[in-house]
């Protein structure tokens, strides 16, 4: 057993006291989500905005369209990298951090869990996307 596989958690056959199966099924199985957003356009919701590029993203607080696409070039707008597993943080020096989780992936629609680590609120949003 690797690092690798010892860090996503041991494999059993037998479930523990709550019934659950303790670590993955197959720790060679991909993930279930499969994050490929798309990058030419930005996906908003109430909680603000979100825009992709090959490996990076960036967010803004704004829900206004037009308020979030200039907050986006700012270099106050959060940054990070995405995993095609749909994990992500994104942060900036002015705003904290931000965690994402995806719950749910179709083509114009991304479901993500979003927790404000400085805060710790926690909600799971509807980012719907937009094209330029």
């Amino acid at each position: 057993m690797g690092l690798f596989d010892s860090l996503r958690g041991r494999r059993t056959q037998q479930p523990d006291s709550s019934g659950a199966e303790i670590g993955p099924i197959d720790p060679g199985e991909p993930d279930p989500i499969d994050l490929r957003p798309r990058t030419d356009g930005s996906y908003h919701s109430s909680a603000g905005a979100l825009r992709f590029t090959a490996a990076a993203v960036r967010e803004s607080p704004e829900a206004d369209p037009a308020a979030a696409k200039q907050d986006l070039g700012s270099a106050d707008a959060r940054t990070g990298e995405y995993t095609s597993a749909g994990r992500f943080l994104v942060r900036s020096p002015a705003r904290g951090s931000v965690t994402f989780s995806a719950v749910a992936v179709t083509p114009d629609l991304l479901t993500l869990r979003r927790t404000d680590i400085g805060t710790g609120d926690s909600a799971v949003v509807d980012f719907r996307f937009q094209p330029d």
